[in-house]
């Protein structure tokens, strides 16, 4: 009896613990149940498997053949990115903050050469982007803005 009342505290708690894990498993249980025919669907059709993974073996070997110098080719290539990740990394970690200041620049390109100009060669009609020095007051600027400032340094003289 006096081994009965010293293991049944530790009884308890594992039988406890047992409970608890039993509810946590059934969602898991009633979805492997739903899926269990379809699991032996899949085991019933493995003659099939085997026969169309020849098929398709003896379909994709002539091909892995042909690719292989293409593959070969791109070897220089595959082996010099590794190398370049931790500069781009930092490139792209020092540019990803102007992203909206480029865009914006992008977007102030697109709309100086979207109008046409009907004179010279682009008469009939075709887009030109044409640059001329302007002359007039020139403001200092901070050669190295933050994030966001570059459309404040647009200044009227």
């Amino acid at each position: 009896m006096s081994g009965l009342i010293e293991t049944a505290p530790l009884a308890t708690a594992t039988l406890r613990s047992a409970d608890q894990t039993a509810v946590a498993l059934q969602p898991a249980a009633r979805a492997l149940a739903k899926a269990l025919p379809q699991i032996n669907e899949v085991l019933a059709s493995g003659d099939q498997i085997r026969r169309e993974t020849g098929r398709l073996t003896a379909a994709i070997n002539p091909i892995l053949a042909a690719a292989t110098p293409v593959l070969a080719s791109l070897q220089p290539t595959v082996a010099s990115i590794n190398p370049l990740l931790v500069p781009l990394g930092k490139l792209t970690s020092a540019v990803g903050p102007y992203a909206n200041d480029i865009r914006l620049a992008g977007r102030g390109l697109v709309s100086a050469t979207s109008t046409p100009v009907d004179v010279g060669q682009t008469a009939s009609g075709s887009i030109a982007l044409r640059f001329a020095p302007i002359l007039t007051c020139h403001r200092a600027r901070d050669p190295y803005p933050e994030p966001g400032e570059t459309p404040e340094h647009s200044q009227r003289c």
